[in-house]
Formats: C-alpha cells, structure tokens, sequence
C-alpha cells in the first residue's frame, strides 16, 4: 500500500484570522459579531440583562454544577485517511486527503468539558418563554406548508375551518413571541 497522500498546508484565512483574533486578542469582537449576526431580529443590537437574569443564570450554572465557557473555532474537516488493503469481506479503502475547514466560525456557550449546555428554567416565567419560543420555531417550520394548504383550500373553494383555525392559532402565538 502507498503512503497516504500528503496533508494540504493550511492557510489562514479571514475565517480563521477571526478565531485566532477572537480568541486571543480581541474577544469583543466576536460579541459585536453576534450583533451582527442578529441584526434582521434585533435592528437595535440591544439586549437588557436584569438582575433577574443575572440570578437566573446563576442559579442555572449552580444547579448544573458547570463553568460555562466561551468557545471560538473553526471546525476542520474530515482528517486525511491513509486508506486500507481489502481483506476477506471487503474491498480496499482508497487514501483520502484531509477536508477542507468549514466555511464558519463557531461561537458558543460550553460546559468546562466542552459539551452542549441544556439550559434549566428554574420559574414559571422562564418556562413559559421557553414553551413560546419553542412553538414559534415549531410555527416557521411549517408555516410554508399551512400557507400552501390555505391557498390551495382557497383556490379549490374548498376553505377547511381546521386549516383557518391551525393559521390562526399560528398567529396567536407568533403575537405572544
């Protein structure tokens, strides 16, 4: 079997210049850019931290027992594969290059292990945004498809009171978030 081909000389890019600088020199940069990021559902690039939130995070952190961290990266792609020589029940695997990076930076809220963070709501008020947020997503999910079925009910002069009443309830919650 050859040697496995030659790994691509990364070269730094503005992607990764930008994990690099967020990381080390300027890490207020990378909360501007999630500003940014958010600019089409917050024009004012504003949000207010209470002391209400404040303790609720806390109180989070402390129940989970973690250390949030901030994580800054790019992801690499798959690693090169120096292949394999076929054996009785399957054929060789050919030598594969390493992928490229990912064309994004990475941004998030991590435990002191670097895994994912499952927020707990520890109040009436907290849950009760969460359940809303979570069935307004749910909402523009489908809200394509009900769109379709209403114009085509309307456009068969069939109009469903099921469709109007799925539409309308999608509406009173789209109102509340």
């Amino acid at each position: 079997m050859g040697d496995p081909p030659p790994a691509a000389v990364a070269v730094p890019d503005k992607l990764d210049e930008f994990a690099h600088m967020a990381n080390e020199a300027d890490p207020m940069r990378a909360l501007m850019l999630l500003f940014w990021r958010y600019r089409h559902q917050d024009p004012a690039f504003t949000v207010e931290i209470t002391a209400a939130d404040l303790t609720a995070f806390e109180q989070c952190i402390n129940y989970l027992e973690i250390k949030p961290e901030i994580r800054i990266f790019r992801p690499q792609g798959a690693p090169a594969h120096p292949g394999a020589p076929a054996t009785e029940t399957r054929s060789a695997i050919p030598p594969r290059p390493a992928g490229k990076p990912k064309d994004y930076v990475v941004i998030q809220m991590v435990d002191q292990e670097g895994n994912a963070i499952v927020p707990v709501e520890n109040n009436e008020a907290d849950l009760d945004k969460g359940k809303q947020a979570q069935a307004a997503r749910r909402i523009k999910e489908t809200a394509g498809a009900l769109a379709s079925q209403m114009i085509a009910d309307l456009q068969a002069h069939t109009v469903s009171s099921s469709t109007i009443m799925e539409a309308a309830q999608a509406l009173q919650v789209l109102a509340r978030a």
